[in-house]
């Protein structure tokens, strides 16, 4: 947990004053029942009631700084709370950004938003919680003196059962790890299901499955509330316990006390005092109690959250001064004996000794079946991942001794899913250049073939674009892809499927746009289609990670080999 103290030290000065008004108030506490047995002893008893009004009135203006000092610690904590929780889910959402696609390929989208909610709880125990158990320490230390100042005999018996109270905590505890733990892994289960069905609502209506993926997911939700249900019931059970050993320490001190008030060892005065001492006692003890409940918890957060800052980021300042500032490229891309397999331990290679040459301004294309590893390659040419032997080089550079950024801004990829964000289509095609003015995106739009329906819009460039561009066809989708990755004129253009929603009029207009307007820059084409790589410079056709044969159009189909077969299929893969 000491890597997250950081967070918390530009506010040590608030949580010090915190400290010190937490610790006014338990004082203020421990006065009133000093008060109440001098009213009884002296007041009551004795029939003084000169010291009665007067005893009251302090007894008011004790309760009022109380109050007034309780009121200004909650805003001084709910403030450094804030603060906190901002700067660690904001530095949690930079080192999320920061990972690498392999740690997302192996995790569901809900087991990660749903670890954002940790930083609340961590914040939480170090900015009031922690204090606040530091605190009761002191308090349960101070009182245990006055129980003891008061009489030592009921102070053993009440130990006593504090001891019970230890017990039941140490019995408990395993059960509840387990029980925070099967709790967070379920309830990630039924968020991801729900996020994923959400994202595909349109599909499971046009297949007509809203029944059982309503049924799939209230399993999901029961599962995790029954999950939920059990840590509910252990701690119903603990608290049962507490309560049951609180009554009998509380019966045994009155029974005893009583004892001793009839024998004249003790005053009813002192009694009073003792069991009023000994509830103020008991909070922070039970408060001390609890919290372990709320520090096994705390530790569960602790051990999601590493999960992701302990998972090194694929870029990071030390990357910065050791890697190499590409400069502008030309576009020349080489792949040398390259082979990769996602898992270190896998028994095949996804890709199995690639030697490729791009020659720049070329135009290449990439075919073969599903899974030959055509998209692979490009996320190895745009330092996804790193290959197992092999190197990579654009224009010279090694792209493992590169720095990314520098790499990926002279890129531009056209993906098979058309992504857009929430906001304005003029945001969605600025994202591929940020700041750029509206004469470049309506260019861009324009190459894209986007610009004619978007002028129609009724805001045009303004118009919003819901969550995964759901108001948009998947044509229109798709060229708004097309416009953001064509507005930053990378030097090197990557369209992985990238108008396979398009009609074929419209996909001959924007390919003849890029072909003009990118005439001297290396284009990279991954298709389905024969009408999109039937002008290539250079076929390369995959095969299960290998290149099985490479050329033109016209020398592929006079081999009769596999490029011959799938154009005779039209390619569509």
């Amino acid at each position: 947990m000491n890597q997250f103290i950081p967070y918390i030290k530009p506010y040590i000065k608030p949580i010090l004053e915190i400290g010190l008004a937490s610790f006014v108030v338990q004082i203020l506490g421990m006065i009133m029942p000093i008060f109440t047995k001098f009213i009884i002893d002296e007041v009551i008893v004795k029939q003084n009631s000169q010291w009665l009004y007067l005893s009251l009135v302090a007894i008011a203006a004790v309760s009022i700084v109380n109050i007034t000092i309780s009121y200004f610690r909650q805003q001084l904590s709910l403030f450094v709370s804030m603060k906190a929780t901002l700067l660690m889910v904001t530095d949690f959402y930079k080192h999320v950004l920061a990972l690498p696609i392999g740690y997302f390929a192996s995790r569901k989208v809900g087991d990660v938003t749903s670890r954002f909610g940790e930083n609340d709880t961590i914040v939480s125990f170090l900015t009031n919680i922690g204090l606040q158990t530091f605190l009761n320490v002191i308090s349960a230390t101070l009182y245990l003196g006055l129980m003891f100042y008061f009489n030592v005999s009921l102070t053993l018996i009440a130990c006593l059962f504090l001891v019970l109270h230890l017990v039941n905590v140490y019995l408990i505890t395993p059960s509840l790890q387990r029980a925070y733990r099967d709790v967070f892994q379920k309830g990630a289960d039924a968020d991801s299901f729900a996020i994923e069905s959400l994202s595909g609502l349109s599909t499971i209506k046009t297949m007509g499955i809203e029944h059982s993926t309503r049924w799939q997911a209230e399993n999901l939700y029961v599962r995790s509330n029954n999950a939920y249900l059990k840590t509910i019931n252990l701690g119903i059970i603990s608290n049962i316990a507490s309560g049951l050993v609180s009554s009998l320490s509380d019966v045994a001190v009155l029974f005893f006390g009583a004892v001793m008030v009839m024998r004249n060892q003790l005053t009813i005065g002192e009694l009073v005092a003792f069991i009023t001492i000994g509830k103020s006692f008991s909070a922070p003890i039970m408060s001390l109690i609890g919290v372990w409940d709320v520090f096994q918890e705390t530790l569960n957060a602790v051990e999601r959250l590493n999960d992701v800052f302990e998972t090194q980021p694929e870029l990071n300042q030390a990357d910065a001064k050791a890697k190499i500032q590409l400069p502008k490229v030309r576009g020349h891309i080489r792949f040398n004996n390259l082979v990769f397999r996602y898992e270190p331990d896998s028994e095949s290679n996804i890709l199995q000794n690639i030697n490729l040459e791009i020659q720049p301004g070329q135009r290449i294309a990439l075919v073969g079946r599903s899974g030959s590893g055509k998209s692979t390659l490009i996320k190895l040419l745009l330092g996804f991942y790193t290959p197992n032997s092999g190197n990579i080089y654009l224009d010279g550079f090694n792209v493992s001794d590169v720095w990314l950024p520098s790499l990926r801004q002279q890129i531009g990829v056209v993906p098979q899913q058309s992504h857009l964000f929430r906001g304005t289509i003029r945001d969605n095609i600025a994202r591929g250049k940020p700041g750029a003015s509206l004469l470049e995106i309506t260019e861009a739009a324009t190459l894209a073939h986007a610009h004619e329906f978007i002028a129609n819009l009724p805001h045009g460039y303004d118009s919003i674009v819901e969550e995964e561009g759901s108001n948009f066809s998947g044509g229109q989708r798709q060229r708004l892809t097309i416009a953001r990755a064509l507005i930053r004129k990378p030097q090197i253009l990557v369209l992985d499927e990238a108008t396979s929603a398009l009609d074929n009029a419209t996909e001959k207009i924007v390919l003849d746009n890029i072909e003009n307007a990118f005439s001297d820059h290396t284009i990279i084409t991954i298709a389905h289609r024969l009408s999109t790589i039937r002008d290539a410079d250079l076929i390369v056709v995959l095969d299960r990670g290998n290149i099985l044969e490479t050329g033109t159009h016209d020398q592929l189909l006079a081999n009769r080999n596999l490029y011959y077969y799938l154009s005779t299929q039209q390619l569509n893969l």
